[in-house]
């Protein structure tokens, strides 16, 4: 028969066996385990932290929050954060530690943004501080925003359109008809009858284009043989223009008495055809003779 203490000894032994091994795995996933250095950061608002918060260096985890605690800096209430990072990570001293979150739905961390400076903060230091944006307050302010937009921009163009509609509905339709006409127009233009028509047309014109053409190449032809004719006679035309201008000098001179002699037959005949109009019968019989013609 077994000894039953045996039994118990061994479950016991077991159990207490599997309690460290758990033990020993949360730590290593809390990072509990190896050497590490305090620091801390001071905020004025600490909302989504809490202890076991984990810190991260540029993404990578390196820690966790140890405490947070109430602090009075110059006068004002803030919150300090005791953080617990890796010995092995080295902080340079214009660091900033940002409360952050990855996504919306995802738990609020400490990441530790890598400063440029070669000088490493000493451990127990401060590292400057970054609160979270307020992502609530901010879409709530967006929300408001847009609403406020609506309200006073766009109800009221709506509005406005809703009660231009008709207008622009009539418009469409005066338009539409007009349209419908033109189109019928055009199609009447551009029947078959009248688009033989309109080729015949751009065939004529086509020809017409040759046909002057071809007289501009004759008047070409007729300019060049002047010219050779004013080239080879330039003495005969010299004298007929010296001929010319001795005539036009000629009547130049005698324009005044011939001037004279047609304004005085130009009386004459309007004496005559007044006395004609007052009596038509002296075409017949003549102008009677006057006393002094009787006399002698």
């Amino acid at each position: 028969m077994k000894d039953p203490r045996r039994n118990y000894l061994v479950v016991g032994t077991f159990v207490i066996a599997m309690a460290v091994v758990l033990i020993a795995w949360i730590a290593v996933l809390t990072g509990r385990t190896g050497a590490t250095d305090r620091y801390h950061v001071v905020y004025d608002n600490v909302m989504g932290l809490k202890r076991g918060t984990e810190v991260l260096f540029e993404g990578y985890r390196v820690g966790l929050v140890a405490a947070i605690s109430p602090t009075d800096v110059e006068g004002r209430q803030r919150f300090r954060a005791d953080i617990s990072v890796r010995r092995w990570c080295r902080i340079p001293e214009d660091s900033v530690a940002a409360i952050t979150a990855s996504g919306l739905l995802s738990a609020v961390v400490i990441d530790i943004r890598s400063g440029d400076s070669a000088t490493e903060l000493a451990p127990g230091s401060e590292i400057e501080g970054e609160e979270a944006a307020n992502l609530l307050a901010d879409v709530s302010g967006i929300a408001g925003r847009v609403n406020t937009l609506l309200e006073e921009k766009v109800e009221p163009l709506i509005d406005d359109l809703s009660m231009a509609i008709p207008s622009i509905v009539d418009d469409l339709a005066v338009l539409t008809s007009n349209l419908r006409t033109v189109v019928d127009r055009v199609n009447q233009i551009l029947s078959p009858e009248n688009a033989g028509r309109i080729e015949q047309t751009l065939a004529n014109l086509e020809h017409a284009t040759g046909d002057l053409g071809q007289t501009q190449e004759r008047l070409d032809e007729l300019l060049l043989t002047v010219q050779t004719l004013m080239d080879r006679d330039e003495g005969a035309l010299g004298h007929a223009l010296a001929d010319l201008q001795h005539t036009l000098a000629a009547v130049a001179r005698h324009i005044d008495a011939v001037s004279r002699n047609v304004e005085d037959t130009t009386r004459n005949l309007s004496e005559l055809s007044l006395e004609v109009r007052r009596d038509p019968s002296l075409l017949i019989r003549g102008r009677a003779p006057s006393d002094g013609e009787e006399s002698q």
